[in-house]
């Protein structure tokens, strides 16, 4: 999936979390970014992705030796980020992490490239239904719903 869809789907997962912690406005705008930016962040390993051209020179440094949908896409390394992210941080900011990063998974599953998710006991690519091509018509149609929740999440604030 592209970065734009990656991160919308974040910023709703962000705001259900907000939504679930009864959280103010001002932290609802906090979870909801942060939700966005670590949708994006398995996509650090691709050179071209939107969070890897954001960290500059820096990001290429750091991660060029990454393959892109390898270790940055696995259960691993969500296990890894959630265990930092719930020493690190208060607990719905480090749910908000986590969610958004899992939901990036889940959505580069939903792909017909999949995910080696298992990675390293396995090496497969396991892939969930519907077998999305990135950038195509039904990717709009996730782009689209994940709009619609966080639009819908974010207006209960509004009253």
């Amino acid at each position: 999936m592209e970065g734009k869809t990656h991160a919308m789907i974040g910023v709703a997962v962000g705001l259900a979390v907000a939504y679930a912690h009864h959280a103010p406005v001002d932290k609802t705008i906090v979870l909801a970014a942060i939700g966005g930016l670590a949708g994006l962040l398995p996509d650090i390993d691709h050179p071209q992705s939107t969070i890897r051209r954001g960290a500059g020179v820096a990001g290429n440094v750091a991660f060029f030796w990454l393959r892109h949908r390898g270790l940055t896409h696995t259960l691993l390394a969500l296990v890894l980020l959630g265990a930092a992210s719930a020493y690190f941080m208060p607990g719905s900011l480090a749910m908000a992490t986590s969610v958004g990063y899992v939901s990036h998974l889940i959505a580069d599953m939903m792909t017909r490239a999949g995910l080696p998710i298992l990675w390293p006991l396995s090496a497969k690519s396991i892939h969930l239904p519907p077998g999305l091509r990135t950038g195509g018509w039904l990717e709009s149609v996730v782009f689209l719903l994940a709009l619609g929740v966080a639009v819908v999440l974010g207006a209960g604030y509004l009253q």
